[in-house]
């Protein structure tokens, strides 16, 4: 089972559909008794209704059934090609009824969006860029740089440009934006954005993680399922940190800001959930005892 998170963007980049599609020929070339030939009933994918969604779910098959499929030039009605394109269904339902991969909205859980826990975590930040440590190291910095005073919210605007020029490289492969953050600021700009995160999704929000419980069901069930039907989640950030939390990884007993010691963390977005980041589950068969391995 693949749960799959996608960049912010309305539409995924060309860089993302071809990372996709390369992930799907990396599976399949390392499992392939697991993907046998492609029929509907065989597989079980889904993505929400964002489209980028959608187009991750397209790239990624499109890799995993690459040459298998009946569309290419030289097909006519009488003669098939074996070798072409092979179309796969993608289910897909609207947000307020996607309780599988959109359980954290709103329309599906108010009480977890309207917590306590979840509404502090905007306050937990503008107390972190009003801090005098914020200035030292971010906005100072910073406003040297580029040559005029910079806010905190100009500041994440360009770690934002930083990220989406890394992931799409110009010819010389660096990024302008990027140069322009010293290393203290970027520490602290990430930092504050694992904070927000930590707080609506990670361990102290109990209910914030919890609520994923239907997805690591679904998840889990697949593997009962005979015969053993593949099958792929297509989602975003806000999908996959709650199962990760969930499944106890990356843990922290705390995360706080100290202007010595938050460096020293576990809980890192910027690693765990990266751009078209995917969490595997592969269920492996024990032949010398009745305990499977997941």
């Amino acid at each position: 089972a693949v749960v799959s998170t996608q960049s912010t963007g309305l539409q995924l980049t060309p860089q993302g559909m071809l990372e996709h599609y390369n992930t799907a020929r990396r599976y399949k070339s390392r499992f392939p008794t697991l993907f046998p030939d492609y029929y509907p009933e065989h597989y079980r994918i889904r993505a929400t209704e964002r489209l980028r969604t959608s187009q991750s779910a397209a790239s990624y098959m499109y890799g995993l059934f690459e040459g298998q499929g009946p569309v290419d030039a030289s097909s006519t009605r009488t003669k098939l090609s074996s070798t072409g394109f092979m179309p796969t269904a993608i289910h897909i339902e609207s947000n307020d009824r996607d309780m599988l991969l959109r359980f954290m909205d709103e329309e599906n859980c108010p009480n977890n969006a309207n917590s306590p826990l979840t509404l502090s975590a905007s306050g937990l930040i503008d107390n972190v860029k009003s801090s005098d440590y914020f200035e030292r190291a971010v906005l100072k910095p910073l406003s040297r740089n580029l040559g005029f005073a910079v806010t905190a919210d100009q500041a994440e605007s360009l770690l934002d440009l930083c990220a989406f020029e890394v992931v799409s490289p110009t010819e010389a492969n660096f990024s302008s934006f990027c140069d322009m953050i010293p290393h203290s600021a970027m520490e602290m700009l990430d930092f504050s954005r694992d904070l927000s995160r930590y707080y609506k999704s990670g361990y102290p929000n109990k209910l914030g993680y919890e609520i994923s419980c239907v997805l690591l069901q679904d998840l889990l069930e697949s593997f009962e399922m005979e015969p053993f039907h593949p099958t792929f989640r297509f989602a975003h950030s806000e999908t996959i940190v709650p199962v990760i939390t969930l499944l106890g990884l990356y843990r922290d007993d705390d995360i706080t800001f100290r202007e010595s010691g938050f460096q020293n963390r576990t809980f890192r977005m910027s690693e765990i959930d990266p751009f078209g980041g995917n969490l595997v589950f592969v269920l492996f068969k024990n032949n010398t005892s009745d305990e499977d391995i997941i």
